[in-house]
């Protein structure tokens, strides 16, 4: 008796009617049932699709969001549907940095707080340091050595500069 076996269907991308791109290009992208167009192909090293177009790599989202009639000259392109894979347009878009920063932030990725790798205090150690410096006026080199840690690390963490998300009063910007 042979087993039953499962597979999800997959669909092969067909070119939208606006691309000049070569076929070889929509060669290598699925259709997914959540409406992503995935690159099957070569990845660079961030997990993001590559392509060879006159003799160079290009980033599959970059060509595809520009073949659609979108300028991203000096623009990064940007994901709606958080899937570094998909080539599909219409969950493409692009912005500057600091919104490739404010997605990642809304989204989880960034490490922050004891989450960092580099991190040496805790948000318990911030809130400390903060009610050092407003209650008793503790000069910040003296706050540094009693957390270990530098004293400019001790005056960005009682102004807020870091640990942004430690709730509480910040000290004042004086040193």
């Amino acid at each position: 008796m042979l087993a039953h076996i499962t597979r999800k269907a997959v669909f092969l991308m067909t070119p939208p009617s606006y691309s000049n791109l070569p076929a070889r290009f929509w060669d290598k992208v699925e259709v997914q049932d959540s409406g992503c167009w995935e690159w099957q192909a070569g990845l660079d090293s961030n997990g993001y699709g590559q392509f060879h177009l006159n003799e160079r790599k290009h980033l599959s989202t970059r060509l595809a969001l520009k073949d659609s009639g979108v300028n991203i000259q000096g623009f990064l392109v940007l994901h709606k549907c958080d899937n570094r894979l998909c080539v599909n347009t219409n969950h493409l878009y692009t912005g500057s940095q600091q919104d490739n920063m404010n997605d990642a932030m809304e989204r989880g990725r960034l490490m922050k707080g004891e989450t960092h790798v580099r991190a040496t205090l805790t948000e318990e150690k911030v809130a400390a340091i903060r009610k050092e410096r407003i209650t008793n006026g503790t000069e910040y080199k003296d706050i540094a050595d009693m957390f270990s840690v530098t004293k400019n690390a001790a005056w960005k963490a009682a102004i807020g500069l870091t640990w942004k998300h430690v709730q509480g009063e910040r000290a004042s910007h004086v040193r």
